[in-house]
């Protein structure tokens, strides 16, 4: 019987080093040139530019950004006053409605004669009382992170930029028909305020 022949194990791993090393080495010589192309075309495409502005200087390069007219946005009070007494036409005479932002003073008023009057102290009210916002008829009329505290038909909403006080009175025998038009005015005026 013959002996197995050996195997040569250092011979065979010193051969593997060879390959890994000439194939590192191929490597990094393809990376090298690889940034020596780039490095040469970014210099070339820089120094022409240049060269292309010092020498060609009527080309007059005259870049203004869009503006965007918040006119256009903006509602005319013609406009919206129209919307809202179309969404509340059915019973126009028994709604009385004042909205108004605490921070700069704008308002809307319709038929608001004795709720101006009693503004502060609703707000005062309003104020004192936790947010409703999760189980409000009105939070999916408004952006997401609006405070909602509100009282029957009065609501204080508050965002990180301002306050806002909206006041309802219906009169009529159709209150609860006309309580579902409440989110709708709410946005409406919402944003009327906002933009305004």
């Amino acid at each position: 019987m013959l002996p197995k022949p050996e195997k040569n194990k250092k011979n065979v791993s010193a051969q593997q080093l060879d390959l890994v090393d000439t194939l590192s080495q191929e490597k990094k010589l393809k990376n090298k040139r690889r940034f020596v192309l780039l490095s040469l075309i970014i210099t070339t495409g820089l120094s022409f530019a240049f060269w292309t502005y010092k020498t060609v200087p009527k080309i007059k390069i005259d870049f203004k950004m869009p503006q965007i007219k918040m006119s256009d946005i903006k509602l005319s009070y013609d406009n919206f006053s129209l919307t809202i007494n179309q969404l509340i036409s059915k019973d126009k005479n028994n709604w009385s409605i004042y909205a108004k932002t605490i921070s700069d003073d704008s308002s809307f008023s319709l038929n608001a004669k004795d709720l101006i009057s009693n503004s502060e102290n609703i707000i005062n009210d309003l104020s004192k009382l936790p947010d409703s916002a999760s189980n409000s008829s009105i939070k999916n009329s408004l952006p997401q992170g609006t405070k909602i505290q509100e009282s029957d038909a009065n609501y204080l909403i508050t965002t990180p930029q301002q306050k806002i006080l909206f006041e309802f009175k219906i009169d009529g025998q159709n209150l609860e028909e006309s309580k579902k038009i409440i989110p709708s005015l709410v946005e409406k005026i919402y944003w009327y305020l906002t933009l305004k």
